[in-house]
């Protein structure tokens, strides 16, 4: 795994006189990709083929020139608002609202599209990247002032583009408006999996978990109805080429001159009442809310900050802020240790919660050495399904969830007890000598310190503390002496 970078550099002026710039960034997993901050745009993606040979799959231009000579969506954050408003107009809380562009007009039938005249793609965001662990991305913001292209409301834009290590491209969007207004975001990227100028891409295989679509008017408005695809040439049920039927004689594929048009997904299967199949997950608690509570109150003795409430998300996004702040400093192994004592026990289980420390939903992926069973679990399970099997036992599987969060808290001590052992054996031949240490801990019965030099711990029991009678201060971490 490579070790996730950006760069920043100039991308020349818009049409509108606006200096642009270019961020590449290089993920963890080998993916790079090119955006501007003029519209979000993605100039070039970078992905390997079953090969390993790296490829442009996006279609995008060198300069902002191209999107403003061209197609002006092309790889854009679109808004306020994606696709087309028939006629330009809407209501909104009884009042007919009348949008002042019509800039699209399919067979001569005006409309207003993807924001109007100069949507958001047509704007130099603000822009900050970043690197965050194993992510790496670019955070754009914008500002759409109250009647802006006639929409009504102030909006605060934020959209976050992220590459994961798994080479998974992510994109947030948030919006916050001052008032009542439509808003539909997209992303207008446009793939083409053979490489940049690899030629046509209807020979692509596309599978569309989608039973019905909408059609539309001569002016690509849709009519209402929701048809079902069987046995028209927007079935894609089952893996098609996009080719394969779209030339056939239809009238939807006649007014879209080809697929431009949208599909009614599937619901999903928790969506439809099914249960879930069984499958072993790692699952993690959010912390105890009293002792995350004391972790903050001992942090702010050291000018840190954390929250203690909010989103599974956020209070991970805190705890991570403040491991890094603290990291290197000589209050690290201290505020480690209290904030470990907040934290609940990680184990398996196939009753899902979500894993707290990475804020993952579903953790079903494991790597370490000491999870090769449970990863081998989740992979038969996986291979079952796929062929169609049915769920597999739940008692059986929760029992085999409890003995693998058994073992591995087993093999966790062993290999903990043999760090200490080998730490005793080197200590055992500098008996006598004097070295630096740092508090490293503190319990009841005595101070764990850590030698500088080496890193070796070890404990100074209380009943040695001869200057004084001390009492453990346990919501303050600290020893308090009687005389002192």
């Amino acid at each position: 795994m490579k070790k996730p970078s950006f760069k920043v550099s100039a991308f020349g002026k818009t049409k509108y006189g606006e200096k642009a710039k270019k961020f590449t960034l290089n993920g963890a997993g080998g993916v790079v990709m090119e955006v501007s901050d003029y519209g979000g745009k993605v100039i070039k993606l970078f992905t390997p083929d079953r090969k390993g040979k790296m490829k442009d799959v996006v279609v995008g231009f060198d300069s902002p020139a191209g999107w403003d000579n061209g197609d002006a969506y092309w790889g854009c954050i679109i808004g306020r608002y994606g696709n087309r408003i028939a006629k330009g107009e809407f209501k909104l809380n009884g009042q007919k609202i009348k949008l002042p562009a019509l800039n699209n007009a399919p067979a001569g039938i005006g409309c207003n599209l993807h924001g109007g005249a100069r949507g958001w793609n047509a704007y130099v965001w603000g822009a900050k990247p970043f690197v965050n662990g194993t992510d790496v991305g670019v955070v754009f913001t914008h500002t759409s002032p109250d009647g802006d292209e006639g929409f009504p409301g102030k909006v605060e834009v934020k959209v976050t583009y992220t590459l994961t290590k798994d080479n998974v491209w992510r994109v947030d969007y948030e919006a916050v408006t001052d008032k009542d207004t439509p808003i539909n975001m997209t992303q207008h990227v446009y793939f083409n999996f053979k490489g940049e100028a690899g030629g046509t891409i209807e020979d692509h295989v596309m599978k569309i978990a989608a039973k019905a679509f909408t059609p539309t008017d001569k002016g690509q408005i849709p009519t209402g109805k929701v048809v079902p695809v069987k046995g028209t040439p927007f079935d894609f049920t089952k893996p098609m080429r996009i080719g394969e039927m779209i030339n056939a004689a239809n009238k939807d594929l006649e007014i879209g001159r080809g697929y431009d048009h949208n599909w009614v997904l599937d619901k999903g299967e928790m969506a439809k009442g099914k249960k879930p199949k069984t499958l072993p997950y790692r699952v993690h608690d959010n912390p105890d809310p009293t002792k995350l509570e004391t972790l903050r109150e001992f942090v702010v003795k050291f000018g840190y900050k954390m929250k203690t409430d909010g989103t599974k998300g956020a209070l991970a996004k805190s705890l991570n802020t403040l491991m890094s702040a603290c990291e290197g400093k000589r209050e690290q192994n201290l505020i480690q240790t209290v904030a470990l004592r907040a934290m609940m026990k990680a184990k398996y289980s196939i009753h899902n919660i979500g894993h707290f420390g990475p804020a993952f939903d579903y953790y079903t992926h494991f790597t370490s050495p000491i999870r090769r069973y449970p990863d081998t679990m989740v992979h038969r399970l996986i291979t079952r399904y796929q062929q169609g099997g049915r769920s597999a036992n739940k008692e059986h599987y929760e029992e085999l969830c409890e003995h693998s969060s058994e073992m591995e808290q087993i093999a966790a001590n062993a290999e903990r007890d043999s760090i200490k052992y080998k730490a005793v054996e080197f200590m055992s031949e500098r008996v006598g000598n004097v070295y630096d240490a740092h508090i490293s801990g503190i319990q009841s019965y005595g101070i764990y310190c850590e030698i500088d030099e080496n890193h070796c711990e070890g404990l100074v029991p209380m009943r040695d503390l001869d200057d004084d009678y001390y009492d453990f201060d346990e919501r303050n971490y600290c020893l308090v002496g009687r005389r002192h």
